[in-house]
C-alpha cells in the first residue's frame, strides 16, 4: 500500500477503545486488540476511503508539526501495518492510477 494515491479503507468492524491515556482498535471478528499511539489514531481515522496517502502526510504534518520526511516514511509504515494486520476494508485507488 505505498501508492501516494491509494486511499485506505478501515474496517467497519474494527472499534478504537480508549484505554487509559491510550487507544486501541479491537477487531470484533478476531477478537485482537492493538494499542496504537496519538499518531496512528489520526491516521486510522483518515482511512476514509476517500483520502489519499498524499492527503494523510500533509493532515499529519500539519497536526503534529513534524517534518514531511518523517511522516512519509512513518505514514507508509503505519498502513502497510494497518494492512497487514487485516485492518483495512480495502485500498482504494484513484480511477487514473488504473490506466497509468
Amino acid at each position: 500500500m505505498t501508492g501516494s494515491t491509494q486511499k485506505p479503507l478501515r474496517r467497519p468492524d474494527v472499534e478504537v477503545s480508549e484505554v487509559g491515556p491510550g487507544h486501541v482498535l479491537v477487531d470484533r471478528a478476531s477478537g485482537d486488540a492493538h494499542v496504537i499511539n496519538d499518531t496512528a489514531l489520526a491516521l486510522w481515522e483518515l482511512c476514509d476511503g476517500r483520502t489519499a496517502r498524499a492527503e494523510m502526510v500533509d493532515a499529519i504534518c500539519e497536526l503534529f508539526s513534524a517534518p514531511r520526511d518523517r511522516v512519509d516514511g512513518d505514514v507508509r509504515a503505519t498502513l502497510d501495518e494497518f494492512e497487514r494486520l487485516g485492518l483495512l476494508a480495502r485500498s482504494v485507488v484513484d480511477e487514473d492510477d488504473r490506466h497509468a
